[in-house]
């Protein structure tokens, strides 16, 4: 018979190289340090602050491991202990896939909650020659593990797990500042990263991740980032927490969407999972098989939505962990697509096409008759500040500056156009000539219609008051110069 064989060094690198972002391996540490009810977890860049980035510790005061457990810890896809459902620690294999994506070599150091400080020291080198490292129960490691401890344990009297990666090997950031970020734009302090994966966790009080830039600097807590922003005053929670059953897979959670407003940005767009209070995926696509891949989104970019599972048994109903836990997938996607896209959080997203464009024609309306409204002041405005419009008639000249306004009126005569009376020329909306124009789309044809009513009641009103007729010439001529003046 046959022995399967694995090539140690082969099987490493494929597990490792290129298959972590720098903030997905440090979400493998700090699900850890979640997992072991650590309170504070450090994320400390050395050397200086412009200096290249020559080591990386994450230090939590969690309740750390025992010799036995740290063994198991470094087993690769070993069990350390049964894990609890409200985990979401999958394959045993983080810790080290992680840990060998960013470095070539790393450390673990733990103190139990019995005092006991031990340490696990791995190179990349001699596991691939050798499969061998110097563990807990080797001779010379625990002075090693003590004076690790002593230089980079915030809680050195308390238990916890600090890990030190040396002989760094990503390349995605250059120096420790560029690593740490500025503030919630950019590097692992980024809004997006470890501020939204464990957004209930810092909310809640449960966990502080702190950052320190450069040998000797100060840690900065990094605050919560809820992806949907459910705080801000522009936010209109439209599901909350809606407990559902879907019944084929017999899988419980909740649904919650948040409608933004019309300044939000795009980029946070998507339904994401949540499972026991921390965020594992985002799907801003099929947003998981309610449309099809490659669909536009424009009319829901204001939506944010979240499916939260209480505990990992719950989730793994529906979704299954990829290998590297930086990604999900649906069990049966065809089946949760279509039922999702009925349940109350889909109904939301499909209808949601239709409310917007029912405001964009509100506001198109609004706008309108903003529009038109400032379009009949400034066509009074020509009537009382251009003279000349008027023309050489004397009988004309004398309406200048005695205009106030142009407004529809109310006419026995379907076939009465218009007429002027105390300064105000109101408009037949009935007639035929006047409402074609009047109510156009178009603005040209709004303004042929002022010119029309304005020009046929002044002369009506002139040759009625004063007996005497406007001379085709004075008439053509108001005509002209109005639909002249651009309103």
């Amino acid at each position: 018979m046959a022995k399967f064989k694995l090539n140690v060094e082969r099987t490493l690198n494929a597990f490792t190289s290129g298959t972590y972002k720098v903030h997905e391996a440090l979400y493998e540490f700090l699900d850890n340090s979640e997992a072991a009810g650590a309170g504070d977890v450090y994320i400390i860049a050395e050397k200086g602050s412009d200096q290249p980035l020559e080591r990386i510790i994450i230090a939590d005061n969690g309740k750390g491991m025992t010799r036995e457990e740290l063994l198991s810890a470094m087993e690769f896809a070993g069990e350390i202990r049964k894990r609890s459902i409200h985990e979401v620690s999958e394959f045993g294999v983080g810790l080290k896939a992680a840990a060998f994506s960013l470095s070539n070599s790393f450390s673990v150091i733990t103190r139990s909650e019995d005092g006991t400080i031990c340490g696990s020291f791995i190179d990349r080198q001699r596991i691939n020659k050798s499969q061998q490292y110097d563990g807990p129960f080797d001779k010379g490691t625990d002075a090693r593990a003590e004076y690790l401890w002593g230089l980079y344990s915030r809680t050195p009297s308390e238990s916890g797990t600090i890990i030190i990666l040396d002989d760094l090997c990503q390349t995605e950031y250059k120096n420790c500042q560029t690593f740490i970020g500025r503030e919630d734009r950019s590097g692992i302090r980024h809004s997006s990263r470890i501020a939204t994966r464990y957004c209930d966790k810092i909310q809640m009080g449960r966990m502080k991740i702190h950052t320190v830039c450069g040998t000797g600097g100060s840690p900065k807590v990094i605050n919560a980032n809820d992806p949907l922003s459910r705080l801000e005053e522009s936010s209109d929670i439209v599901l909350n927490k809606a407990t559902q059953l879907w019944k084929k897979a017999d899988a419980t959670f909740d649904f919650s969407v948040v409608r933004l407003g019309d300044s939000s940005s795009a980029n946070d767009f998507g339904v994401y999972v949540k499972v026991n209070g921390i965020y594992v995926n985002k799907d801003r696509d099929s947003l998981f098989g309610m449309f099809k891949e490659g669909s536009s989104h424009s009319w829901h970019w204001h939506l944010r939505a979240e499916i939260n599972f209480k505990n990992k048994e719950e989730f793994n109903k529906i979704f299954d962990f990829t290998s590297h836990k930086h990604d999900i997938k649906v069990r049966d996607p065809v089946s949760f697509g279509d039922w999702l896209r009925d349940s109350a959080m889909g109904k939301i997203f499909v209808a949601e096409q239709d409310r917007r464009k029912y405001i964009a024609r509100e506001q198109k309306k609004v706008k309108s008759i903003k529009d038109f409204k400032l379009a009949n002041d400034r066509f009074i405005e020509i009537l009382n500040t251009r003279k000349d419009i008027f023309g050489a008639s004397t009988a004309l000249q004398s309406y200048f500056g005695k205009f106030k306004s142009i407004a529809p009126g109310n006419f026995a005569n379907q076939s009465e156009m218009s007429v002027y009376d105390d300064g105000v020329i109101y408009y037949n909306d009935s007639n035929y000539h006047i409402s074609s124009l009047i109510n156009s789309d178009v603005c040209a044809k709004n303004h042929q219609a002022r010119t029309l009513a304005a020009v046929n009641a002044v002369v009506k009103h002139t040759e009625k008051v004063t007996s005497s007729k406007i001379s085709f010439e004075d008439n053509i001529t108001l005509v002209a110069n109005l639909l002249q003046e651009a309103v």
